[in-house]
């Protein structure tokens, strides 16, 4: 022979140089597969696809999706199945069910006071969140190993007002101070803010005793600075706050770090260059005097110092 014959319409042989007809085999169909890609075929698995004939293998549903039943010629027969074990991208959670109660919903979204594995086309688990089990978890805003109020943390794993909890990440112990003014560490926690907190409660640094930046100064927040897990307004600067005066010498407004404001940057006259009162002078606002020299000896005999006489 000169040519080789063809196999009939959808069919083939698994190799080379086949003398017979009856090693034509049909080539399995869309949605199915083998390991010559001809028959005997099997059909393509739940959650697997296959758009081609002919074809060695099956391809698995993205993003955890599953189809009906086995055989499934299209991608787009993929799609979220609650209930069938396998957590898709669109699921909060797939137990295996469609009960309520039991962390996972009939509509495959994690129920509150629940927290469930979500690993993508694998099936959930849940388990109930426990309040003072000292982890942090899902609804938690913190955990502190107890159900007591007053220390920071609510008896429903709440931050309370005033208090900063941190916890070094899901599943860890919080541990929770009071937000105190003077300790060297801006802190805010829910209505209570400090300004600044330059590490003492002395006013007319800056940093006023109640820590609240004080007028014509400016306060630069220490660089270390972190934020309370689980508690989105929360944060603590564990570097004291510096302040610094943004008065300006010479504008004939005392205020800051300065001691005198005479509308000049002048010295030799009451106030110096730098804002500070000059020896032998009084200042009071913008107004600089000498301060009155006490009388001598023959000075009080006749009176006083404060008046001139001739002698």
């Amino acid at each position: 022979q000169t040519s080789c014959e063809l196999c009939g319409s959808g069919k083939n042989t698994t190799e080379m140089g086949s003398i017979e007809g009856s090693v034509c085999l049909k080539i399995c169909d869309a949605g199915s597969f083998s390991a010559t890609g001809l028959e005997p075929c099997d059909q393509c698995g739940v959650g697997t696809f296959q758009e081609q004939n002919g074809q060695k293998s099956c391809i698995p549903c993205a993003d955890g999706k599953s189809t009906e039943g086995e055989g499934t010629p299209l991608e787009q027969s993929c799609k979220s199945i609650c209930g069938d074990n396998r957590t898709s991208t669109e699921e909060g959670c797939d137990d295996g069910n469609l009960e309520d109660g039991d962390g996972c919903d009939s509509k495959c979204q994690r129920e509150a006071g629940f927290q469930c594995s979500h690993q993508v086309g694998a099936r959930s688990s849940c388990s109930k969140v426990v309040c003072g089990d000292g982890k942090v978890e899902l609804d938690e805003l913190c955990d502190d190993e107890n159900e007591q109020n007053g220390d920071g943390c609510s008896s429903d794993c709440a931050v309370e007002d005033g208090f900063i909890c941190k916890a070094r990440g899901p599943g860890f112990k919080s541990t929770c101070k009071a937000v105190e003014c003077g300790d060297g560490v801006k802190e805010k926690s829910g209505g209570k803010s400090e300004g600044c907190d330059d590490g003492n409660k002395v006013d007319g640094d800056g940093c006023s005793s109640e820590c609240n930046i004080e007028e014509d100064w400016e306060c630069i927040e220490g660089s270390i600075r972190s934020q309370a897990f689980g508690f989105g307004e929360g944060f603590f600067s564990r570097e004291k706050d510096r302040c610094v005066s943004k008065a300006l010498c010479g504008d004939g407004r005392t205020s800051g770090a300065e001691k005198c404001d005479d509308s000049n940057t002048e010295s030799g006259d009451g106030c110096s260059a730098t804002c500070e009162i000059e020896e032998g002078y009084t200042c009071s606002g913008t107004v600089c005097s000498k301060e009155a020299k006490k009388g001598g000896f023959f000075s009080n005999i006749f009176g006083g110092g404060n008046k001139n006489k001739d002698l």
